[in-house]
């Protein structure tokens, strides 16, 4: 049901069935020898689960992702992180909420240090059987942070490891030296080519336009790009926000073009935007993921940072900005909706839209609506992604 909810056209999520099915599960692995009434078992699984759901729904795109810019891409957190923590507390719970006699001497078999067991003489009572649950949770937490950090930053170093992509040019390198962090191409001391990637680290001075008709250079950029889209595409099939729509186009011969997106951006609930779903063309280059996509609505969109062309402006899709290799297509999409309902109206791309929209607020409320209607979910999902 809570599937249903999030969902604006009341459709359940294959995603959320399975997770908090495999959550209820996973809750109960941790009390189940505990629990002695059939209902306590029905509210853990329950509750699981809907915890499971909620964390798919609310908490990995609207916290991690957004606040912590977190990526969970298998779900972990929703599966085995939120329900293992809910367990945990409820182990505590059942300790203090079932009386030592109701167990009778199976207790011992459930808490072997507690009171009347063989080990360590039985000292403990409810209360610290309790703390020891407790214990247990922060300690799992601290292991499982502490683990993170560590193999973050392994990930990291490796990623910032230095080497060099280029190899030898036809024209040769004229230098080479190795910087974290930066991939620079100049040519007669003139830097052209600047860009930050966590996993390119490489200074090459060399004749860009040799690099750029380098069939290795190319060639490799063009494999990582792959590589990453692929990925990205997989990520996406798997989970993705509720109303979005993202399609790999094809080819003329019937091959997917990996390098070209179509895209459905759901206009935000509550908002002007509302029942509108607006179709964004994603471009890739060989570059990427070093190097941004270019997003273009089509058609273009009535919006004061959106270009006449439907060009999309956004700080996010600059390299020169807050554009990162680690930002997904799913960020991607979420930062675009968001710009649509919350327009930056210091760095307009569409002049009328943005005096409109500083003027005027109620006809360029009725501007937004009017468009949201023409572009309505029903018709942008048969006309133009070809969805039925």
């Amino acid at each position: 049901m809570i599937s249903s909810l999030s969902d604006h056209l009341g459709r359940f999520n294959m995603l959320h069935i399975q997770s908090s099915t495999l959550a209820g599960g996973i809750s109960m692995g941790t009390v189940a020898n505990v629990i002695l009434y059939p209902h306590h078992a029905v509210l853990v699984g329950a509750l699981a689960g809907l915890l499971s759901v909620v964390g798919h729904v609310l908490i990995t795109p609207r916290f991690l992702e957004k606040r912590l810019s977190l990526y969970d891409t298998c779900g972990v957190h929703n599966l085995h992180g939120l329900p293992g923590l809910l367990a945990g507390v409820f182990s505590v719970f059942f300790v203090l909420y079932y009386k030592p006699s109701e167990y009778g001497q199976s207790i011992h078999q459930i808490y072997p240090y507690f009171e009347g067991g063989e080990l360590h003489h039985g000292d403990r009572d409810q209360y610290t059987q309790a703390f020891y649950q407790f214990t247990g949770i922060v300690i799992t937490l601290v292991m499982a942070v502490v683990g993170g950090l560590i193999s973050g930053a392994g990930h990291h170093y490796y990623l910032h490891a230095e080497f060099s992509l280029f190899g030898k040019l036809e024209n040769g390198i004229v230098n080479e030296e190795f910087q974290t962090g930066t991939r620079t191409i100049e040519n007669g001391g003139n830097k052209v080519l600047e860009e930050k990637t966590r996993q390119l680290v490489v200074r090459a001075r060399v004749n860009p336009a040799e690099a750029l008709r380098s069939e290795s250079y190319c060639s490799t950029m063009s494999t990582i790009a792959v590589a990453r889209l692929a990925e990205e595409r997989k990520s996406w099939r798997k989970d993705h926000p509720h109303g979005f729509v993202a399609k790999v186009c094809k080819n003329p011969d019937g091959t997917l073009d990996l390098f070209r997106w179509k895209c459905g951006i759901p206009g935000f609930k509550d908002t002007d935007w509302e029942g509108g779903l607006f179709t964004l063309i994603i471009t890739f280059t060989v570059e990427y993921p070093s190097a941004p996509p270019h997003c273009r609505f089509e058609p273009a969109i009535f919006h004061p940072n959106i270009f006449d062309s439907g060009t999309v402006c956004l700080s996010l899709l600059k390299q020169e900005k807050h554009w990162k290799p680690s930002i997904s297509i799913r960020q991607i999409l979420l930062g675009i909706q968001e710009l649509l309902h919350n327009p930056n109206v210091k760095d307009p791309a569409n002049k009328k839209a943005n005096n409109l929209f500083k003027s005027n607020k109620t006809k360029y409320s009725e501007e937004i609506k009017s468009q949201a209607k023409k572009y309505s979910e029903e018709i942008v999902m048969k006309e133009l992604l070809g969805i039925e």
